[in-house]
């Protein structure tokens, strides 16, 4: 297998390889700006397809288990005859059957919102059950599957994947640029890394900080990340109605070396998210020998054991006792810091890719 790499990607993307010194082929494509009802996935599967190189490949790799990303790279499949590796790295148990990803709406309290609100979302939810069925009747024919953490394995079986192609692998960090960047001195006693979104639990985060304000008048929290602009907003005007304007900071999208100074600056790393895989901020915070606050997800167990300071989820008053035990404790602070170092040391993105181009060789290219 050779050194040639060919990646056809947006120009969001190639910043960022830039930025990590990649020196790849890159053929860019333009995302549409037209997203209703997410007819944009279609169209963009379209435009990349259309960037791909007259070349012979080895082979081809889907990066994530977007729609996109795995029905285009089926469709290449096809085209060049070459077989097509996937990564999985997080998945919504609803995904696993087309049905029941679409009643998955209703068991969220569509029904207690109105008639009107059920029929507006109607047309969106058929269309997005349509996507998910096609993403995943494509995604069993693909030749080899490296899933981000067991369960998610065992998600990828219930969808019908056949366990033989699917290889347990983690995610990663930089973890030796992370060592590189310093900072100046500790600015936050907390901090969260993430998109705003729900299910990432910031709502919950503000709710807790409100409390910790009350123990800590002056106790200052950075969020980092972006989101929705409606959901944003929904957190902005909590942070106002709790007059914690000068407790927490929303620093929005976060370039990389400036997001390792953030929590490198920060005493305490909160994640209270309610589902996830490997979960890389929390890697990244250990990497950054940050003490690491998370709900208790039965799959960090796989990857961080009780490296972990875990509450149960939606226990915001467990989320302050926790925060508050950690900056008042500073020996608890430097031991869990230094425990949490030595777990990311083994999660480097090097050894990952070590990991999984034995798998590709072992199993597609040395037949």
């Amino acid at each position: 297998m050779g050194n040639d790499v060919h990646i056809v990607t947006t120009s969001y993307a190639h910043r960022l390889l830039q930025e990590f010194d990649y020196d790849t082929e890159t053929y860019l494509y333009e995302q549409t700006s037209f997203k209703r009802m997410g007819i944009n996935d279609f169209i963009n599967v379209r435009r990349m397809l259309a960037k791909m190189p007259e070349k012979k490949f080895d082979i081809i790799y889907a990066p994530g288990e977007t729609f996109k990303h795995i029905v285009a790279s089926s469709i290449a499949r096809r085209t060049f005859k070459v077989p097509v590796v996937a990564s999985f790295n997080l998945f919504n148990p609803d995904e696993t059957r087309a049905i029941h990803y679409f009643l998955s709406a209703f068991k969220k309290g569509i029904y207690g919102k109105g008639t009107f609100v059920h029929l507006k979302i109607f047309p969106r939810r058929i269309l997005a059950t349509l996507k998910c069925y096609i993403r995943n009747s494509f995604a069993r024919n693909i030749d080899l599957i490296f899933s981000v953490g067991s369960y998610l394995k065992e998600l990828l079986v219930k969808m019908g994947v056949n366990p033989e192609r699917i290889f347990v692998i983690s995610a990663g960090v930089d973890f030796d640029r992370i060592q590189k960047v310093g900072y100046e001195e500790k600015v936050y006693d907390a901090c969260f890394m993430g998109q705003i979104i729900p299910r990432k639990g910031v709502a919950d985060l503000i709710e807790s900080w409100r409390l910790v304000v009350k123990e800590k008048q002056d106790a200052r929290l950075a969020i980092m990340g972006s989101g929705p602009q409606k959901y944003e907003t929904v957190i902005k005007h909590l942070i106002k109605k709790y007059g914690l304007q000068n407790n927490v900071s929303m620093l929005g999208f976060v370039p990389e070396d400036e997001k390792y100074r953030i929590l490198k600056g920060s005493r305490v790393f909160v994640f209270p998210s309610y589902w996830e895989a490997f979960a890389q901020a929390i890697c990244e915070a250990m990497a950054c020998e940050l003490p690491v606050i998370a709900y208790n997800l039965p799959v960090y167990n796989e990857f961080y054991g009780d490296a972990i300071m875990d509450v149960d989820r939606g226990d915001t008053k467990g989320l302050l006792l926790s925060i508050i035990r950690l900056l008042e404790d500073k020996k608890l602070q430097k031991r869990m810091g230094s425990d949490g170092l030595e777990v990311a040391r083994q999660y480097k993105w090097e050894n990952i890719a070590k990991d999984q181009l034995n798998v590709i060789n072992r199993r597609l290219l040395s037949r």
